[in-house]
């Protein structure tokens, strides 16, 4: 029970009649702003990152990296402002990354976010020449 009141009706020698009134609680609410399922970035990261508002009725609300492997994705998250961070540093692989960002509430349902960080390409880093000595990242 979430919230309980007594209602007392008085009307003039009548009986009191009290009235014991109840609210539930509605059912656990968590949403992102944006909506979105996955994220993917670039290999090579200077300021990109992604960050969500939390939407929720619940208390406490937590978003963590879930892939234990994964800690090329870091989270950061502001309670206080409802807002959590998504940010990777640099693949310098070759291969391709993967993690699962996960946000839950106290008994809302949780909410995964597939990140993905594309492979580092043998061209990213180096310099190419075309036209006469004109050279290009």
């Amino acid at each position: 029970i979430r919230d309980t009141a007594v209602l007392t009706l008085r009307a003039g020698d009548a009986t009191t009649v009290e009235i014991e009134i109840s609210q539930w609680p509605g059912s656990a609410e968590l949403s992102l702003s944006p909506n979105v399922s996955t994220l993917e970035f670039p290999a090579e990261i200077s300021n990109e990152s992604n960050t969500f508002t939390v939407i929720s009725n619940e208390s406490r609300w937590l978003a963590k990296v879930m892939t234990a492997d994964s800690v090329w994705c870091k989270v950061s998250m502001n309670t206080a402002a409802k807002t959590f961070v998504v940010k990777p540093i640099t693949n310098t692989s070759t291969l391709a990354r993967s993690a699962t960002v996960r946000v839950t509430g106290v008994t809302a349902n949780a909410i995964t976010i597939a990140v993905t960080q594309k492979a580092r390409t043998s061209h990213s880093t180096d310099d190419y020449e075309y036209e006469k000595g004109t050279d290009w990242d």
